[in-house]
């Protein structure tokens, strides 16, 4: 299937995302490229560092529900995303 192209005409007021990924690599690349900065960053040492403290201080490893309810930062979510992405399959 090829991409429509864009013009006058078209109702899309900006390539798809599709075409993006494609010219830049990525999503993230392609807009670092325009000078846009992304508002997330990947896995941290400072989101590391977070873990290893909750665990020193409470003496054990946080579970999900306890670091919902305490409102937590980063979101329990977004470090099970970010972990689960560098994990071994």
């Amino acid at each position: 299937m090829r991409p429509r192209p864009l013009h006058a005409g078209s109702k899309r007021r900006y390539p798809p995302g599709s075409a993006v990924i494609r010219g830049g690599g990525s999503l993230r690349s392609a807009l670092t490229e325009l000078g846009y900065q992304a508002a997330w960053t990947p896995v941290s040492d400072q989101q590391t560092s977070t873990l290893r403290a909750y665990t020193r201080e409470h003496g054990r490893a946080p579970n999900v529900t306890t670091w919902r309810r305490e409102h937590r930062t980063p979101g329990a979510s977004v470090i099970i995303r970010r972990q689960a992405a560098g994990a071994p399959r």
